[in-house]
């Protein structure tokens, strides 16, 4: 349980960052960074491959999106009008997925099991 309030607080500290360096594409990308490592570190990387995925295909989609239509569009441009630091805010976004759907499914296990008895 400890370790799902460290990754709350550390969504936190991803929100709370986000809001205030935004306009630094490479200090916003350089902590972002920092935190994902300490976010892939709790679970001893093992949702490292769902990090990379995430990042590379959530940001492409979002570089493919802004270069072919005028849904949205960035202040801060850093790489084919998105920003660096998209790449891994969106492997925090889908590491801290995993993590909510692997809480519920663990408790929805251990419910299951104590009816069984």
């Amino acid at each position: 349980m400890k370790k799902y309030v460290f990754k709350y607080f550390l969504l936190l500290a991803v929100i709370a960052v986000t809001i205030l360096f935004w306009r630094q594409n490479f200090m916003l990308f350089g902590i972002l960074s920092f935190l994902s490592i300490i976010l892939l570190w709790i679970d001893n990387f093992k949702l490292a491959r769902e990090y990379f995925a995430v990042a590379i295909f959530g940001s492409i989609t979002e570089i493919l999106i802004i270069n072919n239509s005028e849904a949205w569009d960035y202040k801060a441009t850093g790489l084919l009008g998105v920003p660096l630091w998209l790449f891994p805010l969106w492997g925090i976004a889908g590491v801290l997925s995993v993590s909510v759907y692997l809480f519920f499914n663990k408790k929805e296990l251990s419910k299951k099991m104590a009816t069984k008895k």
